[in-house]
């Protein structure tokens, strides 16, 4: 394969593989971070957390659309927007799948019982809503159990979900099962970075490795010096031969 100064291209198909790896690694490390940050950000709230996702899905897509540059922009704001949507997912998700990844089943006693009454925005009463002390096992993080519209007993020994390291709140029965719809979202999301990264990656080394051997054949080029002038050869216009063909006829 040559290009348009007749020089061999060697090294743009390995630069665009090594590239593509990378775009991978890179890819991998952003999916990472952002699944660290998902588990940081539970308990300061789904729209703080939202918030940081969505502001750092920006960045990360308008850094990459000023990197690639004009002729790969779509690309970085699909990557942009790529990010924004995993990150808002993962966000809401996050602290059902830390209970379902981590979370400890434990029996634990109910101690007291509150009741929190709820209203709409026009001053209508709705159903309340109860929060208990709960009293766990030896070793377990203590937490007030929210158990929403059910009511129990005080005194009542039930079942509940907490996480060993106190990050998210404990919840009343089994390890909750995440969404699958959320699921699914962040496992599309995921392939597409990984797959928009690593196509932009070899797209880029495919061009610096094309450019390497333009360098040497300019180089080359400037070492050899000019060549010999171009001559411009055009068509004969018929008002020039005329003349010479009256005097072939004359003589």
């Amino acid at each position: 394969m040559r290009d348009a100064y007749g020089a061999k291209r060697p090294w743009a198909v390995p630069v665009a593989a090594v590239s593509a790896v990378l775009g991978l690694a890179v890819g991998a490390a952003l999916i990472r971070g952002a699944r660290s940050f998902e588990r940081l950000g539970v308990g300061h709230g789904d729209t703080w957390s939202a918030a940081i996702a969505l502001s750092a899905s920006a960045v990360v897509g308008v850094a990459a659309w000023l990197a690639t540059g004009a002729e790969y922009s779509a690309v970085g704001w699909a990557l942009g927007i790529v990010l924004a949507v995993r990150s808002l997912a993962g966000t809401l998700d996050a602290e059902t799948r830390i209970l379902h990844d981590r979370g400890r089943e434990v029996t634990a006693v109910v101690q007291r019982e509150h009741v929190h009454r709820n209203y709409t925005d026009l001053g209508e009463e709705t159903d309340p809503t109860y929060t208990y002390d709960m009293a766990p096992p030896p070793g377990v993080p203590h937490r007030a159990l929210d158990a929403e519209t059910t009511r129990l007993t005080v005194g009542e020994r039930v079942l509940v979900t907490v996480d060993p390291q106190d990050r998210a709140a404990p919840r009343l029965g089994h390890r909750p099962e995440p969404s699958r719809l959320l699921n699914r979202i962040l496992s599309v999301c995921e392939l597409l970075v990984l797959f928009i990264l690593a196509g932009l990656s070899a797209g880029l080394g495919h061009v610096l490795g094309r450019a390497v051997p333009h360098r040497r054949a300019a180089a080359l080029a400037r070492r050899r010096g000019p060549g010999p002038p171009e001559v411009e050869s055009r068509p004969a216009h018929p008002e020039d031969t005329a003349p010479e063909a009256a005097h072939d006829a004359g003589s």
